[in-house]
């Protein structure tokens, strides 16, 4: 980042604590802040034996620092599991900086029982080039062996020339796998990269009369819709199938202006996401692929 970013990112940071300050508000990590400085300084006892906490890669330093300050001192007190790779949030810190240190107490788990082998080598080759680490500010290569107990059938990729002929390739795929699989549409879900995008195509299958519901709606409850969201939305949940429509072929590229370093990391953080998208699949997942190379039909 040039100076004079770091000086306008310090102007506009300052000028939004200025703002908060007249306003007498305070943003979500100042509530954390608060609630941790609460419990360093003894005003607050929490009434817990043990924290446990799963995704710890996408908590911010000071949510961390929190979550320590919950559980105490003391062995067996806190729990933490979480995958690097699966990050898709900036980070930038480490487990030592919270004053956790998991140095002859951590294990690495291998094996996975949710995907099978074939859905998992599809998203593992997203993120195979690129590096990650698990907040111990180690990086390991993005290729790592995994031990699966599953097996089932190759991902099914769709390529369509426009948005409309691949609307209807979602739909008859649904419809496909509803029918001659026996997959209920409430086992199904529909994911993409952004909120618009999950409107969209709640209103494409609306249209198609396919029940569905939004994942920010979604209470848990066993329902026979199929569900609709964000790949960031649909962390911690999994599918019998998972269905990505409006992928493209060759990746992002950068915007205008952008620095080499900062497309590298919004790449790297969309491949992320969409392999967190992908691995939400258990025994299906389609890949929906609009290609402008190909004829339209008429």
């Amino acid at each position: 980042m040039r100076s004079e970013h770091r000086e306008a990112m310090w102007a506009l940071y300052d000028e939004y604590e200025r703002r908060l300050r007249v306003m007498g508000a305070h943003d979500f990590n100042d509530v954390l802040i608060l609630a941790r400085d609460a419990i360093y300084a003894g005003h607050v006892t929490p009434a817990y034996g043990s924290v446990i906490v799963d995704e710890v890669q996408d908590l911010t330093l000071v949510g961390v620092e929190l979550l320590h300050a919950i559980a105490g001192e003391g062995p067996d007190r806190l729990l933490i599991i979480g995958d690097g790779q699966q990050s898709v949030y900036p980070g930038g810190f480490t487990l030592s900086e919270a004053g956790i240190s998991v140095t002859g107490r951590a294990s690495i788990l291998r094996s996975n029982y949710r995907n099978t082998a074939e859905i998992l080598e599809t998203a593992a080759r997203l993120v195979a080039h690129d590096s990650f680490d698990d907040l111990e500010g180690d990086s390991y290569a993005g290729a790592r062996e995994i031990d699966v107990r599953r097996h089932g059938p190759a991902p099914m990729i769709a390529r369509a020339a426009d948005n409309a002929s691949l609307e209807v390739a979602l739909i008859h795929h649904l419809r496909e796998t509803q029918h001659h699989a026996g997959v209920a549409f409430g086992d199904m879900a529909v994911l993409v990269a952004k909120v618009a995008d999950a409107e969209h195509y709640r209103r494409v299958l609306e249209r198609a009369g396919i029940p569905s519901v939004e994942l920010t709606a979604y209470d848990g409850v066993t329902t026979d819709r199929v569900k609709i969201g964000t790949f960031k939305r649909a962390k911690g949940l999994e599918f019998k199938v998972v269905l990505l429509p409006g992928l493209r072929e060759g990746g992002l590229e950068p915007w205008r202006g952008e620095s080499e370093d900062a497309f590298k990391e919004r790449a790297e953080r969309m491949r992320r996401e969409l392999f967190v998208g992908m691995t939400r699949a258990r025994d299906g997942l389609w890949l929906g692929y609009l290609d402008t190379n190909l004829p339209r039909h008429r």
